[in-house]
């Protein structure tokens, strides 16, 4: 079992499977969740649970398969801080990779009495965002899976994020938890 530590964490999550643009009319930011994206998440949820994993607070991109996507997380672990990010969607839309920027300024106004944060948001944008706070290379994130970073044992507060000052703590994918089959 996962034994909670002080440290601070970041949960940072690719949103799970939407149905596509095409079957919700050609518009993107209010596509949902398909029924396998909802079994999927149900069960990272559950996952994070079950090792002692407790976001404080969430963040997530205004796109209404993250917002879903995050919705589990707060009425699983009864999250009450919550803003849905309208700049995480626009950079995910223009292909700004400079999404981690955003986290950044966010995280360094997180109070401290904060331990840790979830963040969805999509794909490229979110391995961006691991590679920027741990200066390692992050593979392809599936729809679903999520990454737990845990600040370095040398920082002791958010306002002191930045590059390469978190480590990757766990990386778990729908398929680690044998959910192929609900994809």
């Amino acid at each position: 079992m996962y034994h909670n530590t002080k440290k601070k964490q970041l949960i940072l999550v690719r949103h799970a499977h939407a149905i596509s643009t095409q079957e919700n009319n050609g518009d993107d930011q209010s596509r949902p969740l398909s029924k396998s994206g909802e079994k999927v998440i149900e069960i990272m949820v559950r996952y994070l649970w079950l090792i002692g994993i407790k976001p404080d607070m969430a963040i997530s991109s205004t796109a209404k398969r993250a917002t879903m996507t995050a919705q589990y997380f707060i009425d699983r672990f009864h999250i009450e801080q919550f803003q849905s990010i309208q700049a995480l969607y626009d950079a995910y839309v223009s292909w700004n990779s400079a999404e981690h920027d955003l986290y950044l300024s966010l995280l360094r106004s997180v109070p401290d009495g904060m331990n840790t944060l979830l963040g969805v948001g999509h794909g490229e944008n979110i391995e961006k965002c691991v590679e920027y706070f741990t200066g390692e290379s992050m593979i392809h994130m599936e729809e679903g899976s999520l990454v737990v970073l845990a600040l370095r044992d040398n920082i002791t507060s958010w306002d002191q994020t930045g590059p390469s000052t978190m480590s990757i703590v766990y990386y778990l994918t729908p398929e680690f938890l044998m959910l192929e089959s609900l994809a």
